[in-house]
């Protein structure tokens, strides 16, 4: 027995996490990131690819992890304000994207609470790829669970696709871990190795692994968390009402 093992150090569950997130998603390993929370990698990802030269596209209003990294680096931040809906407005925000080091693309968006379907997003990501090839494009789905439209799908298929786009999720939402601290990023190898080589992306410990395994082999609790979270929106709806 190694002195580390007699010492009650636990296996290493960090690896398993990884594969099991890259099983649900028929993925290989070398596709998947994780983090301690989203939060890390939405700024590693930021400073892996904005600079002076390279702005960064957010939305007005969005979740700020990344508009703040980018003013610490000291690169250009293109805010592009929601639109009437308080969606995310697509059209300007491709416009903006030329030549941009990255968008990021809250869907759906905090704090509005708007969602694109799949069919939207794919256009968005297929314009500003042929339009901009080397603008990354990171789509952020921490609330994706909660959403009840069959439209809205994950838009990992075209992370798996196309080079430069990212979608990261996160455990703090429907699976109820948020004080467990832990994230993850789908992308192709080479986007997600860049990332994991800017920034720290903190050490998950083997409680938060094997707690996240757990959840991801179990669905029917994200069912079940979505439902619930149905119910006691629609109560403060109602309540307000």
């Amino acid at each position: 027995i190694s002195p580390r093992v007699g010492r009650g150090y636990p296996p290493d569950y960090t690896g398993d996490l990884a594969a099991t997130i890259a099983d649900v998603y028929g993925v290989g390993r070398d596709h998947v990131i994780v983090g301690t929370g989203s939060g890390p990698i939405l700024e590693a990802a930021t400073r892996a690819f904005c600079s002076a030269q390279k702005p960064l596209v957010t939305a007005a209003p969005t979740y700020g992890t990344c508009d703040q990294a980018a003013r610490r680096i000291g690169a250009p931040v293109k805010m592009i304000t929601v639109d009437k809906s308080l969606g995310l407005d697509t059209d300007a925000m491709a416009e903006a994207a030329k030549g941009a080091g990255m968008i990021f693309f809250c869907n759906p968006n905090n704090p509005t609470g708007t969602v694109h379907n799949a069919a939207a997003v794919e256009k968005f990501v297929r314009r500003v790829k042929q339009s901009s090839p080397e603008t990354r494009i990171l789509i952020d789905e921490a609330y994706i669970d909660y959403t009840h439209d069959a439209a809205v799908k994950t838009a990992v298929p075209l992370a798996k696709e196309l080079s430069g786009v990212l979608v990261t999720r996160s455990f703090s939402k429907a699976h109820g871990m948020a004080g467990l601290r832990l994230g993850y990023a789908i992308g192709q190898p080479e986007t997600v190795k860049t990332i994991a080589g800017a920034w720290n992306l903190g050490s998950v410990n083997t409680l938060t692994a094997a707690a996240g395994i757990a959840s991801l082999r179990d669905p029917k609790h994200i069912d079940e968390e979505r439902a619930e979270n149905a119910r006691v929106r629609d109560f403060t709806r109602e309540a307000f009402k």
